[in-house]
């Protein structure tokens, strides 16, 4: 009978040396899971971080870029308009618009045009939903006979 209690006792003993080598294993997998898991959450945040700088700065030089278009545009308006009669009034007031565009552009930025889109949109959705739907069947038909 002591030889079985010292059996069992050992059993006991082993299996209580055992679990406690299970849960300080589980502990170890799970502090190493949850680093990981911290470190994949800071590099997918530093990515988020990064890419969102990225689209911002090619956002500015996209500005950038069609301002420096629309004034362009407006200098060789101006150089070969005629010098005289109503065209002349004419393409002063369009060289005009592209300038006051790009300055707008220069000053307001992509997110100021976004601002005023939206504040266009929410104060006539009916017109900026046509407006949107006949760019569309333009953007359409020029698309079309590209095709072709």
């Amino acid at each position: 009978m002591a030889d079985i209690k010292k059996t069992v006792k050992n059993a006991a003993s082993q299996v209580a040396e055992t679990s406690k080598q299970v849960a300080d294993r589980a502990r170890e997998t799970a502090s190493g899971v949850a680093e990981r898991s911290k470190d994949a959450l800071h590099a997918l945040s530093q990515g988020a971080s990064d890419a969102t700088n990225y689209l911002e700065k090619q956002g500015e030089n996209a500005t950038g870029a069609v301002s420096s278009g629309l004034k362009a545009t407006a200098r060789t308006i101006r150089e070969n308009v005629p010098q005289d009669g109503p065209v002349k009034e004419a393409g002063f007031g369009v060289a005009q618009q592209f300038s006051n565009a790009a300055s707008y552009l220069d000053e307001q930025g992509l997110q100021g045009l976004a601002d005023d889109v939206s504040a266009v949109i929410k104060k006539s959705p009916v017109a900026a939903l046509a407006a949107g739907i006949g760019f569309g069947f333009l953007l359409g038909l020029t698309v079309r006979s590209r095709s072709y």
